[in-house]
Protein backbone atom coordinates (compact mmCIF):
# COMPACT_ATOMS: atom_id res chain seq x y z
CA UNK A 1 0.00 0.00 0.00
CA UNK A 2 1.05 3.61 -0.51
CA UNK A 3 1.72 5.71 2.59
CA UNK A 4 -1.82 7.11 2.76
CA UNK A 5 -3.40 3.69 2.26
CA UNK A 6 -1.11 2.15 4.84
CA UNK A 7 -2.07 4.79 7.43
CA UNK A 8 -5.73 4.30 6.66
CA UNK A 9 -5.70 0.51 6.80
CA UNK A 10 -3.49 0.42 9.89
CA UNK A 11 -5.35 2.79 12.18
CA UNK A 12 -8.91 3.13 10.89
CA UNK A 13 -11.72 1.42 9.03
CA UNK A 14 -14.07 4.41 8.93
CA UNK A 15 -12.36 7.78 9.07
CA UNK A 16 -12.83 11.51 8.64
CA UNK A 17 -10.64 13.26 6.08
CA UNK A 18 -9.90 16.33 8.21
CA UNK A 19 -10.18 14.97 11.76
CA UNK A 20 -8.26 11.74 11.20
CA UNK A 21 -6.35 11.43 7.94
CA UNK A 22 -4.70 14.84 7.68
CA UNK A 23 -3.78 14.81 11.36
CA UNK A 24 -2.30 11.33 11.13
CA UNK A 25 -0.14 11.71 8.03
CA UNK A 26 3.58 12.45 8.38
CA UNK A 27 4.75 15.95 7.39
CA UNK A 28 6.66 14.56 4.40
CA UNK A 29 3.42 13.28 2.83
CA UNK A 30 1.58 16.54 3.48
CA UNK A 31 4.44 18.42 1.82
CA UNK A 32 4.33 16.09 -1.19
CA UNK A 33 0.55 16.43 -1.56
CA UNK A 34 -0.09 20.10 -0.86
CA UNK A 35 -3.50 20.20 -2.53
CA UNK A 36 -6.53 18.38 -1.14
CA UNK A 37 -7.39 17.07 -4.60
CA UNK A 38 -4.05 15.26 -4.86
CA UNK A 39 -4.39 13.72 -1.42
CA UNK A 40 -7.97 12.64 -2.10
CA UNK A 41 -6.83 11.11 -5.38
CA UNK A 42 -4.29 9.01 -3.49
CA UNK A 43 -6.86 8.15 -0.84
CA UNK A 44 -9.20 6.67 -3.48
CA UNK A 45 -6.74 3.82 -3.98
CA UNK A 46 -7.49 2.48 -0.50
CA UNK A 47 -10.96 3.72 0.43
CA UNK A 48 -14.42 4.76 -0.75
CA UNK A 49 -16.43 7.81 0.29
CA UNK A 50 -19.60 6.95 2.24
CA UNK A 51 -21.74 9.66 3.87
CA UNK A 52 -18.82 12.08 3.91
CA UNK A 53 -16.42 9.62 5.58
CA UNK A 54 -13.81 7.37 4.01
CA UNK A 55 -14.21 3.62 4.45
CA UNK A 56 -11.43 1.12 3.75
CA UNK A 57 -12.14 -0.97 0.65
CA UNK A 58 -13.53 -4.41 1.39
CA UNK A 59 -10.53 -6.36 0.11
CA UNK A 60 -8.19 -4.31 2.33
CA UNK A 61 -10.47 -4.94 5.31
CA UNK A 62 -10.05 -8.71 4.86
CA UNK A 63 -13.26 -9.56 3.00
CA UNK A 64 -13.28 -11.56 -0.23
CA UNK A 65 -15.78 -13.02 -2.69
CA UNK A 66 -19.41 -12.97 -1.61
CA UNK A 67 -18.45 -11.45 1.76
CA UNK A 68 -16.88 -8.49 -0.06
CA UNK A 69 -20.07 -8.16 -2.13
CA UNK A 70 -22.16 -8.17 1.06
CA UNK A 71 -20.03 -5.48 2.66
CA UNK A 72 -20.10 -3.35 -0.48
CA UNK A 73 -23.89 -3.62 -0.66
CA UNK A 74 -24.05 -2.49 2.96
CA UNK A 75 -21.95 0.54 1.98
CA UNK A 76 -24.39 1.22 -0.86
CA UNK A 77 -27.24 1.34 1.64
CA UNK A 78 -25.29 3.60 3.99
CA UNK A 79 -24.48 5.95 1.13
CA UNK A 80 -28.12 6.15 0.03
CA UNK A 81 -29.47 6.54 3.57
CA UNK A 82 -26.94 9.02 4.92
CA UNK A 83 -24.96 6.66 7.13
CA UNK A 84 -27.96 5.45 9.17
CA UNK A 85 -29.98 2.24 8.84
CA UNK A 86 -33.29 1.54 10.50
CA UNK A 87 -33.79 -1.97 11.84
CA UNK A 88 -35.95 -2.90 8.82
CA UNK A 89 -33.29 -1.64 6.38
CA UNK A 90 -30.65 -3.70 8.12
CA UNK A 91 -32.89 -6.77 8.11
CA UNK A 92 -33.46 -6.42 4.34
CA UNK A 93 -29.70 -6.52 3.86
CA UNK A 94 -29.47 -9.63 6.05
CA UNK A 95 -32.24 -11.30 4.01
CA UNK A 96 -30.33 -10.88 0.75
CA UNK A 97 -27.46 -13.01 2.07
CA UNK A 98 -29.03 -15.35 4.61
CA UNK A 99 -28.91 -18.26 2.14
CA UNK A 100 -25.37 -17.68 0.95
CA UNK A 101 -23.53 -16.51 4.08
CA UNK A 102 -23.37 -17.68 7.65
CA UNK A 103 -24.79 -15.38 10.29
CA UNK A 104 -21.35 -15.01 11.89
CA UNK A 105 -19.96 -13.65 8.61
CA UNK A 106 -22.73 -11.07 8.38
CA UNK A 107 -22.03 -10.09 11.99
CA UNK A 108 -18.35 -9.58 11.17
CA UNK A 109 -19.25 -7.35 8.24
CA UNK A 110 -21.71 -5.35 10.30
CA UNK A 111 -19.30 -4.80 13.20
CA UNK A 112 -16.65 -3.67 10.74
CA UNK A 113 -18.48 -0.45 9.80
CA UNK A 114 -21.56 -0.12 12.03
CA UNK A 115 -22.47 0.50 15.63
CA UNK A 116 -25.85 -0.37 17.11
CA UNK A 117 -28.40 2.20 18.24
CA UNK A 118 -30.24 0.82 21.25
CA UNK A 119 -32.96 1.85 23.68
CA UNK A 120 -32.35 1.82 27.42
CA UNK A 121 -33.84 -1.69 27.62
CA UNK A 122 -31.38 -3.00 25.02
CA UNK A 123 -33.83 -3.10 22.11
CA UNK A 124 -32.03 -2.45 18.81
CA UNK A 125 -33.72 0.33 16.84
CA UNK A 126 -31.14 0.79 14.11
CA UNK A 127 -27.50 1.05 13.09
CA UNK A 128 -25.19 3.98 12.42
CA UNK A 129 -21.79 4.19 10.80
CA UNK A 130 -18.95 4.28 13.31
CA UNK A 131 -18.61 8.00 12.58
CA UNK A 132 -21.38 10.55 12.02
CA UNK A 133 -21.68 12.17 8.59
CA UNK A 134 -18.70 14.39 7.85
CA UNK A 135 -20.69 17.50 6.97
CA UNK A 136 -17.51 19.54 6.59
CA UNK A 137 -16.20 17.27 3.82
CA UNK A 138 -19.62 17.14 2.12
CA UNK A 139 -19.78 20.94 2.10
CA UNK A 140 -16.16 21.47 1.01
CA UNK A 141 -15.98 18.84 -1.76
CA UNK A 142 -19.43 18.62 -3.43
CA UNK A 143 -18.01 17.26 -6.71
CA UNK A 144 -16.37 14.32 -4.94
CA UNK A 145 -19.64 13.62 -3.11
CA UNK A 146 -21.60 13.74 -6.37
CA UNK A 147 -19.12 11.42 -8.05
CA UNK A 148 -19.41 8.82 -5.31
CA UNK A 149 -23.20 9.08 -5.26
CA UNK A 150 -23.15 8.01 -8.91
CA UNK A 151 -20.49 5.41 -8.21
CA UNK A 152 -22.57 3.68 -5.52
CA UNK A 153 -25.68 3.63 -7.69
CA UNK A 154 -23.73 1.91 -10.46
CA UNK A 155 -22.12 -0.41 -7.94
CA UNK A 156 -25.56 -1.41 -6.62
CA UNK A 157 -26.66 -2.70 -10.03
CA UNK A 158 -23.40 -4.59 -10.56
CA UNK A 159 -23.42 -6.06 -7.07
CA UNK A 160 -26.98 -7.37 -7.38
CA UNK A 161 -26.02 -9.07 -10.65
CA UNK A 162 -22.95 -10.69 -9.06
CA UNK A 163 -24.93 -11.78 -6.00
CA UNK A 164 -27.65 -13.30 -8.17
CA UNK A 165 -25.12 -15.16 -10.30
CA UNK A 166 -23.34 -16.43 -7.20
CA UNK A 167 -26.56 -17.80 -5.73
CA UNK A 168 -27.41 -19.64 -8.98
CA UNK A 169 -23.99 -21.28 -9.22
CA UNK A 170 -24.31 -25.07 -8.63
CA UNK A 171 -21.01 -25.11 -6.80
CA UNK A 172 -21.97 -22.22 -4.56
CA UNK A 173 -21.81 -24.22 -1.31
CA UNK A 174 -18.24 -25.38 -1.81
CA UNK A 175 -17.15 -22.01 -3.12
CA UNK A 176 -18.85 -20.22 -0.24
CA UNK A 177 -17.07 -22.44 2.29
CA UNK A 178 -13.69 -21.84 0.67
CA UNK A 179 -14.18 -18.07 0.39
CA UNK A 180 -15.51 -17.81 3.93
CA UNK A 181 -12.46 -19.66 5.22
CA UNK A 182 -10.13 -17.35 3.28
CA UNK A 183 -11.88 -14.25 4.56
CA UNK A 184 -11.95 -15.52 8.13
CA UNK A 185 -8.21 -16.22 7.96
CA UNK A 186 -7.53 -12.72 6.58
CA UNK A 187 -9.59 -11.12 9.35
CA UNK A 188 -7.95 -13.26 12.03
CA UNK A 189 -4.53 -12.20 10.74
CA UNK A 190 -5.57 -8.54 10.75
CA UNK A 191 -6.90 -8.91 14.29
CA UNK A 192 -3.67 -10.55 15.45
CA UNK A 193 -1.64 -7.77 13.81
CA UNK A 194 -3.62 -5.21 15.83
CA UNK A 195 -2.96 -7.17 19.04
CA UNK A 196 0.76 -7.20 18.20
CA UNK A 197 0.72 -3.41 17.83
CA UNK A 198 -1.14 -2.98 21.10
CA UNK A 199 1.27 -5.24 22.97
CA UNK A 200 4.38 -3.52 21.60
CA UNK A 201 2.93 -0.14 22.54
CA UNK A 202 3.85 -1.19 26.10
CA UNK A 203 7.50 -1.58 25.12
CA UNK A 204 9.84 -3.84 23.15
CA UNK A 205 9.34 -7.58 23.60
CA UNK A 206 10.98 -10.81 22.54
CA UNK A 207 8.94 -13.17 20.39
CA UNK A 208 8.15 -15.52 23.33
CA UNK A 209 7.14 -12.57 25.53
CA UNK A 210 4.91 -11.23 22.80
CA UNK A 211 3.24 -14.61 22.30
CA UNK A 212 2.57 -15.00 26.04
CA UNK A 213 1.14 -11.47 26.28
CA UNK A 214 -1.29 -12.08 23.43
CA UNK A 215 -2.14 -15.62 24.53
CA UNK A 216 -3.51 -14.27 27.83
CA UNK A 217 -6.40 -12.74 25.88
CA UNK A 218 -7.31 -16.03 24.18
CA UNK A 219 -8.55 -18.91 26.30
CA UNK A 220 -9.78 -21.10 23.42
CA UNK A 221 -7.30 -20.24 20.66
CA UNK A 222 -3.63 -21.25 20.63
CA UNK A 223 -1.35 -18.41 19.52
CA UNK A 224 1.78 -19.70 17.78
CA UNK A 225 5.12 -17.93 17.56
CA UNK A 226 5.30 -18.68 13.83
CA UNK A 227 2.10 -16.68 13.23
CA UNK A 228 3.41 -13.70 15.19
CA UNK A 229 6.79 -13.92 13.48
CA UNK A 230 5.12 -13.74 10.06
CA UNK A 231 3.12 -10.69 11.11
CA UNK A 232 6.17 -8.92 12.57
CA UNK A 233 7.95 -9.38 9.25
CA UNK A 234 5.09 -7.87 7.23
CA UNK A 235 6.51 -4.72 5.58
CA UNK A 236 3.33 -2.70 6.16
CA UNK A 237 3.65 -3.15 9.94
CA UNK A 238 7.12 -1.55 9.93
CA UNK A 239 8.46 -3.36 12.98
CA UNK A 240 12.19 -3.66 13.66
CA UNK A 241 14.23 -6.23 15.56
CA UNK A 242 16.93 -5.03 17.94
CA UNK A 243 18.84 -8.11 19.04
CA UNK A 244 16.06 -10.38 20.33
CA UNK A 245 13.52 -7.59 20.87
CA UNK A 246 10.82 -6.33 18.51
CA UNK A 247 9.54 -2.75 18.52
CA UNK A 248 8.04 -0.07 16.27
CA UNK A 249 10.18 1.13 13.38
CA UNK A 250 8.36 4.39 12.68
CA UNK A 251 5.25 6.26 13.76
CA UNK A 252 4.72 8.65 10.87
CA UNK A 253 5.92 11.62 12.95
CA UNK A 254 9.17 12.77 11.36
CA UNK A 255 10.72 14.36 14.46
CA UNK A 256 9.91 11.38 16.68
CA UNK A 257 11.12 8.86 14.12
CA UNK A 258 14.49 10.59 13.71
CA UNK A 259 15.16 10.21 17.43
CA UNK A 260 13.76 6.67 17.62
CA UNK A 261 16.04 5.61 14.77
CA UNK A 262 19.12 6.95 16.55
CA UNK A 263 18.23 5.13 19.78
CA UNK A 264 17.59 1.85 17.98
CA UNK A 265 20.84 1.98 16.02
CA UNK A 266 22.84 2.71 19.16
CA UNK A 267 21.46 -0.22 21.14
CA UNK A 268 22.10 -2.60 18.26
CA UNK A 269 25.80 -1.95 18.88
CA UNK A 270 26.13 -1.68 22.66
CA UNK A 271 24.30 -2.59 25.87
CA UNK A 272 24.24 0.78 27.65
CA UNK A 273 24.33 4.53 27.05
CA UNK A 274 23.82 7.68 29.05
CA UNK A 275 21.12 10.06 27.94
CA UNK A 276 23.81 12.58 26.99
CA UNK A 277 25.57 10.03 24.78
CA UNK A 278 22.30 9.43 22.96
CA UNK A 279 21.72 13.17 22.48
CA UNK A 280 25.29 13.62 21.25
CA UNK A 281 24.80 10.85 18.69
CA UNK A 282 21.55 12.47 17.56
CA UNK A 283 23.37 15.76 16.94
CA UNK A 284 26.16 14.01 15.02
CA UNK A 285 23.64 12.16 12.88
CA UNK A 286 21.26 15.01 12.10
CA UNK A 287 23.52 18.04 12.43
CA UNK A 288 21.37 19.72 15.07
CA UNK A 289 20.39 19.23 18.73
CA UNK A 290 17.30 17.15 19.50
CA UNK A 291 14.32 19.44 20.11
CA UNK A 292 12.02 16.86 21.68
CA UNK A 293 10.97 17.33 25.30
CA UNK A 294 12.68 15.37 28.06
CA UNK A 295 9.46 13.44 28.64
CA UNK A 296 9.22 12.32 25.00
CA UNK A 297 12.92 11.44 24.89
CA UNK A 298 12.62 9.24 28.01
CA UNK A 299 9.58 7.44 26.63
CA UNK A 300 11.33 6.55 23.38
CA UNK A 301 14.40 5.25 25.19
CA UNK A 302 12.15 3.25 27.55
CA UNK A 303 10.73 1.37 24.57
CA UNK A 304 13.91 -0.72 24.36
CA UNK A 305 15.96 0.08 27.49
CA UNK A 306 15.68 0.28 31.28
CA UNK A 307 17.10 3.10 33.41
CA UNK A 308 19.66 2.16 36.03
CA UNK A 309 18.79 3.27 39.56
CA UNK A 310 20.47 6.48 40.73
CA UNK A 311 22.26 6.82 37.38
CA UNK A 312 21.58 8.53 34.09
CA UNK A 313 22.43 5.30 32.27
CA UNK A 314 20.08 3.26 30.12
CA UNK A 315 20.61 -0.47 29.62
CA UNK A 316 19.20 -2.56 26.78
CA UNK A 317 16.29 -4.77 27.86
CA UNK A 318 17.47 -8.27 28.70
CA UNK A 319 21.14 -7.28 28.80
CA UNK A 320 21.47 -8.07 32.51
Amino acid sequence: LDEVGAALARYYVVMSYSRHLRKRLPPSTLRAYTKDEALIGLLRESAHLVAGNWVVKSELAGFEGIEAHARDLLLVLLSRLGGTLKQQDYQKWITVFEKTLQHSSLEDISKNVLQREQKADGTIVGFNMKLPNDEEFIRKFPKVVEEYTKYWEQARVQLLQKISAFAKNPGVAAKRKEMAAQSAHARQRASLAEEVRQALALGAMTLPELRRTIQKKHTTLAIREEEIQAILQTPELEMVKIRDYWTFGRSGNEANDKFRSVVQNLFKARDSYTKQEILDEYERTHGEPCKLSGYVIRNFIKEIADKMKDEDTWVMKGAF
